[in-house]
This record gives structure tokens, sequence and C-alpha cells, in this order.
């Protein structure tokens, strides 16, 4: 790829490039092979602490979700509409990823997904331009991207380098849709599912060693003039949660409008993907017009119109359903009020919806081609299903919940070995079990202790699980299956445990359960042997008790509203300034409800 051209006031500082490349080592050095994404222990979950929305929307998603608390960090972000790549690196991806490989969860990480009210435009002039891409006018290089495009693209972001305004190599996880007139202008690669441990070449293949490494990346939520309500947000979130594995039995309607510049690029592979949705038993149907009228079933659909009115339509949106139309605006979350946005799917009850961030220009690789909904179809998550069907994604902003899967295979995972919430010490031998749809079977079991994968087996082995690593108190256990076949679907058991190695205890409670956001919350902590003990929300510290009890004081409105869980763990003196103090015991999580005054 051709070397980035920029002036000398452009050159990238040796210190940030070197914290950068130290970044992307530390992540990769931390993957092991992990054959499949799509899961909550897969998910880096990023909240902005300076929006109490950001936080509700957090909130909501972790207890939907079942997100581990290890996967869930919290960044200080100004609320704004755009952000420079510098503090977009320095601020949000650096923080990131030094985070999850500092919690020993790097190598385990296939997603990583901002809450709400982050910038959604990242401001790329800063990088310069890449030579040998000319400029021409209109300029179809605009240097601004989205933030979960620049988040999937973090190799590239995080290096200071702009190829990821290169039209044909950014996206190698991009699947070449069959071409119908059998040309071979492009190698057809079949649905694959995303691991980001994998490295892609250029020609879309998966390799153990080089390639580019990615992330998937969704918003979960925008508010603002041109975005959803919190209500809204919470209500598609759980539609979407409700949705996997259901098998819907909706129709993905694809319209074709006379507006041959929005519909016009994509309505030639309109058919095809019908055929193949068919073949895999979903309904697919071509719609003349501006979009669906008076349909009760809508499971996904592909729209070409600047502006519509899904009330007026009369049709009804199914959970689960991806929905897009294809216009300039649509991602453009303030000003652009001429087209509508992409949040109009998700207010009426989408699960995920895309528009682009600035002017793409009518480029159809810079939006989702027909087969998002055939890749949806066969079972992958709605980030994968997205990913694999844009191929120069870098203005895309994508909103919604990655992990709905409404077709997938979904093992149905038990444990033998282990009961919720026993008492447990020394070494525990847990044998999982599980059963799946279809003929594939199963490929593989992980174990999580904490949200930190330990191990994997295969089926008829047994996890050895050596308590008297742990600290003392409340831990989780999860098992997670995952199917055999290019789709690799996942389910879990979730265990909760206690141990009791070395006489430690912790508790943790609170004056009230229930309180409006202008309240305050006493939280007592009674524990035993520490020197401290650390109270934590969403990733970051609450408030810290010297010795083994006593009190701390929160604003309710600092846990954002809604469902926020709490937890603490208390540590034994320090021994030396190079090592950090040792965990002595962790509490059971306390669940505080956060009212709206």
């Amino acid at each position: 790829m051709p070397a980035p051209s920029r002036s000398a006031s452009r050159q990238p500082s040796l210190r940030r490039t070197l914290l950068a490349l130290v970044a992307i080592a530390s992540v990769l050095a931390a993957h092991r092979p992990s054959l499949a994404g799509g899961g909550p222990e897969n998910l880096l979950l990023l909240v902005n602490s300076q929006s109490a929305t950001s936080r509700a929307v957090a909130n909501y998603y972790a207890q939907l979700r079942s997100v581990p608390p290890s996967n869930i960090v919290s960044l200080d972000v100004p609320v704004g509409n755009k952000m420079s790549v510098a503090d977009f690196r320095t601020k949000v991806l650096m923080p990131a990823l030094s985070t999850m490989a500092a919690r020993g969860i790097g190598g385990q990480i296939d997603y990583i997904v901002y809450s709400a009210d982050f910038p959604t435009q990242i401001d790329l002039s800063g990088d310069g331009r890449p030579q040998g891409l000319g400029v021409s006018k209109p300029d179809p290089y605009a240097p601004t991207g989205s933030i979960n495009s620049m988040t999937f693209l973090w190799q590239m972001t995080m290096t200071e380098r702009p190829n990821y305004y290169h039209p044909t190599e950014t996206n190698r996880y991009f699947r070449h849709p069959a071409d119908p007139l059998n040309r071979g202008v492009r190698r057809f690669l079949p649905t694959q599912a995303f691991s980001s441990w994998r490295g892609w070449d250029e020609s879309g293949d998966a390799k153990t060693d080089g390639g580019i490494h990615y992330y998937l990346s969704t918003m979960l939520g925008v508010t603002g003039s041109r975005g959803n309500t919190p209500a809204e947000i919470v209500a598609y979130l759980s539609a979407a949660a409700k949705a996997d594995g259901t098998h819907p039995r909706g129709t993905i309607y694809y319209v074709q409008s006379e507006d041959k510049a929005r519909s016009g690029p994509r309505q030639g592979g309109y058919d095809a993907a019908v055929k193949e949705l068919a073949r895999l038993g979903v309904r697919g149907e071509v719609l003349h017009g501006q979009l669906p009228i008076g349909k009760p079933d809508v499971q996904g659909t592909m729209m070409g119109v600047a502006k519509f009115d899904w009330d007026a339509s009369g049709s009804r949106i199914l959970p689960g359903a991806i929905c897009d139309h294809l216009t300039s605006f649509g991602g453009l979350m303030s000003g652009g009020g001429s087209q509508s946005p992409l949040t109009a799917y998700l207010k009426y009850g989408a699960a995920g919806a895309c528009g682009t961030v600035v002017e793409p220009l009518n480029i159809p690789d810079k939006f989702p081609n027909p087969n998002i909904h055939v890749h949806y179809a066969a079972g992958c998550s709605l980030a994968e299903a997205f990913y694999q069907s844009i191929g120069w994604p870098y203005q895309v902003l994508i909103v919604g919940d990655p992990l709905c899967q409404p077709w997938a295979n979904i093992p149905k995972v038990t444990v033998d070995g282990i009961t919720p919430n026993a008492r447990t010490r020394g070494t525990l031998t847990v044998t999982p079990a599980a059963t799946v749809a279809g003929t594939r079977g199963i490929a593989r079991f992980d174990l999580f202790i904490d949200g930190v994968r330990r191990d994997k087996i295969v089926s008829g082995e047994s996890f050895s699980v050596i308590t008297n690593d742990l600290p003392d108190g409340y831990h989780e256990l999860r098992v997670v299956a995952v199917e055999g076949g290019p789709i690799e679907s996942q389910g879990r058991a979730v265990v909760p445990f206690w141990v009791n190695n070395h006489g430690k205890v912790l508790a943790m409670s609170s004056t009230a359960r229930r309180v409006r956001s202008s309240e305050r919350i006493e939280i007592k902590v009674n524990g035993s042997g520490a020197a401290r003990v650390v109270v934590t929300h969403q990733g970051r510290d609450l408030g810290e008790v010297a010795g083994s009890a006593g009190r701390i004081s929160v604003r309710a409105k600092d846990l954002g509203p809604g469902p926020a869980t709490l937890h603490a763990t208390s540590y034994a003196a320090a021994i030396n300034e190079k090592e950090p103090p040792k965990p002595l015991a962790t509490a059971a999580p306390l669940e505080i409800t956060v009212l709206e005054n």
C-alpha cells in the first residue's frame, strides 16, 4: 500500500508512535487461538462517564447481555459530535486497548462497543492522506470517519497511517458476493464467523500469522436532535436480546425505488440475495416503491430513499431486524435534516441500522450490500453481518446491538461438578455438556472465571478449576459452548459460586436498593484482614475504605439511571511499589436501581 504523504508538521511524534506499537503488540501477544466471537465475554463495553445517558444505557445493556464487569471500561470523553483522530487515539483507543490487556482479557475480545454519547465523527485530517489516491472533485476520500469504523480499523488508526482511506484493501473481512453475471471479477467468499485473533490476508482468508486484525464495533445508541430517547434505546436493545435464536418467520424486504442514485447501486443483487435467503429458509421479497407498505412482518429492509415516514407506512419492524436506506446523511447526527436518520428505524424497533457520517458519494462499497441479510440469516451476529457486507467502511456509523443473532443455533449448556452458590475450596472438576440444533455439534468449550478466559476443552473432557488461585468470596464461572462449522454460535451456562481457602470474607450492603438520582446511597462493606476495600461500578472506582470495614457515600446520579451493579474487593497491604496489592476477598454484587427524578 502506498506510504502516507504528509508535511513535517504532521509527522507523528516518536513517543506516540512507540506507545501505539506497544499497545498493539500487547494486545496481539495476548491473543490465543479462539475460534469464535459472539458473546458477552468477547465484548468490551465502553462507557462515557461524563454522560448519565451513557451510564444508563450501559447499565441496561450489561444486564440484558450479562456482560462481565471485567469487560466494562469507563472513559472520560467530552460529549459532542466530533473528535480529532489524535484525541480518539489517546482518549479512547489507547485506554481501551491497554485496559483490556492489563485485565487479562485482550485475547478474548472480538467486539469494542460504545454505549451512548460518544462522538460519532472522527476528524482524520491530522493523519494526512496516502500517496497515490489522488484528489478529485467531489472528493471520495473525505477526512471524516465514524467512531465504530475507526475502531474496526484499529491497527491502521493506532499507527497514524491513513491506510483506512484505501477503497479496496481496508476491510479484508468483507465477503465478496457472488457475481450474478459469473464474470469472475471477484472471488466469492462464503459467510465466515469473526474472531479478532485472526489476521485477514489480501484474498480475504483468515490466517493464524500475519494479516490485518480488526475489532467489530457498533454504538448501542445515539441521542440528540436526530437520535433516539434513552427509553427508545433500551426498548430496541431489549427486543434484540430476546430475538436471539428465535429463527423468526418474518420477511426481508428489498425495495427498488425510482431514486436510481440510491437503490440503483444495490438492486442488481436483490434477486440473488432473495434466492440465498430461500436456501436458508428465510423469506425475501423485492418490492417497488419507496418503503414497505402495510407489511406486518418486516424482519429487515434495504431501501433507497432520502426521506421516509415509517409510521405512515403501516408496516411493523420485528425484533432483531436490520434496516437501512442508503442515503448521504443517514449517519449525520447533527444537521442533515433533509434526510431521515438511521435512528428512525431504531425508534420503531429495529435491532440495528447504519448511515454515513459525511457525504460518501455514490460509492456502493461504502454501504452494506444485499448479502448483509444473507450473512445474518446464516446465523451470524448483527455486527458480523454488517462488516462482512461493507467493503469500504470508514465512514459508516452502525448503531444497534452487535450481539443480536436471530437465526443462530444456540447451544444449550449444562455443567456437572458445581452448583449455583456452592461453597468451594481446593480444586474442582467441572464437566460440561451441550446440545445444539443441526448436525454440526459442539466444537469446544471455553471456561471463564470472573469474565476472564482460563481454559478450553473438547466434548468429553473436564475443566480443572484451582480455587486456591482465587481470592476468597464470591465468583462467577461461565462455560461457553461453541457450535461447530463456519458460524460458531455460542451458548453458555453461568454459575455463581463461593470460595473459602484462606478464611477471608467480605460483604457489601446499602441503605436502599431503589433510589432517585437526586439522592445519595450509603454503601457499607464489612470484611476481615484487609488493608483497604475498593467499591467499583462500570470499571471505575466509586470509593475506598481504609481497613476491613467502613462506609462510602455515593451520589446516585453518578451510577446513571437503571439497574446499576456494584462490586467490592478487599486488598492486602502492598509489599512494595513494584507489586500490586494482592486481592483477598470479593463480595457478592450489589444491585441498585436508580430512578429518574
